[in-house]
C-alpha cells in the first residue's frame, strides 16, 4: 500500500500524518489476513 493509498483509507491529508499511522495500519492488515487466511484453511480441511 503506497503513502496515497494510506491517506485515502484513513482519511488524512497530512503526509506526516498518515505516516505516523503506517507501521499500524500494516499490522492489522496482516492480522486480518492471517485470520482469513485461518478460516480458510479450516473450511478445506472440513471438504
Amino acid at each position: 500500500m503506497g503513502l496515497a493509498d494510506l491517506k485515502a483509507r484513513m482519511g488524512h491529508d497530512s503526509d506526516r500524518t498518515a505516516l505516523i499511522y503506517q507501521h499500524a495500519t500494516r499490522d492489522a492488515d496482516q492480522k486480518i489476513a492471517d485470520a482469513l487466511s485461518a478460516r480458510v484453511e479450516a473450511k478445506g480441511r472440513k471438504n
